[in-house]
Order: C-alpha cells, then sequence, then structure tokens
C-alpha cells in the first residue's frame, strides 16, 4: 500500500496519479520524475543509467514497491536488478500490461529476468 512512482512526464500529471492511487488506498511515498519535460521519442531513447538515475528516488524508507508508469519508460529490464538490490517490487506499467495479458491467454510459464511479476507468473 506504501509506493514509489516512476514517471517520466510532468510533475503536475505524476500528482495526478498520485491522487487517484490515493483513492484506492495506495500511498505515493516518493515521486521521481525528470527535471525536464520530454517528447514520447525523447523518452524512448534514454539510456539504463538515465533509467537508472530515474528511478532511485523512488526507492525511499517505508515503500513497499516501486511503480513506473510510462510507455515509453523501459524501465522493464532494469526491474529484476532493482528488485534484488532493494528488495522491493518493482512493477513497470508495460510488463504489467504483458502479465494480465498473458493470464488472460492462459498461460502460467514464469518470464525469469523481467522482475518479480513474470517470474511467478
Amino acid at each position: 500500500t506504501r509506493i514509489g512512482l516512476v514517471f517520466p512526464g510532468p510533475a503536475a500529471i505524476a500528482a495526478r496519479i498520485q491522487r487517484e492511487y490515493a483513492n484506492h488506498g495506495i500511498d505515493v511515498r516518493a515521486i521521481s520524475v525528470p527535471e525536464a519535460e520530454m517528447t514520447n521519442p525523447e523518452i524512448a531513447r534514454l539510456g539504463s543509467a538515465d533509467i537508472d538515475a530515474m528511478m532511485r528516488p523512488a526507492f525511499s524508507r517505508g515503500v513497499d514497491a516501486v511503480v513506473c508508469v510510462g510507455t515509453n519508460l523501459r524501465s522493464g529490464y532494469l526491474a529484476a536488478g532493482f528488485e534484488q538490490e532493494f528488495g522491493v517490487p518493482v512493477v513497470d506499467s508495460a510488463i504489467a500490461t504483458l502479465w494480465h495479458v498473458l493470464r488472460i491467454a492462459g498461460s502460467s510459464r514464469p518470464l525469469p529476468g523481467w522482475g518479480a511479476l513474470l517470474a511467478a507468473h
């Protein structure tokens, strides 16, 4: 119920996401957004080091998980490593969508290397 939020868009939209999560009983304890606004293509071109730097502030004390919301943010590639380092699940929006689609399709085969959500699928 206590999460860190990573969002590659404007802080104002991240605040709206925080309010929506609060309406569902989820306490967003930390929000990490980029310093400058980026376009979707710019977000898609971010390298691992940039994504890593954007994600780290979300792992504040007391979070139960970190949620990465952003279509073009390739945080899923880093999920397993952050989970190992910080000991909390990382839920990337694209991976969560894949997890849901696989469940709908009836697949229960784990997909290791993409974080706890798909590893326990």
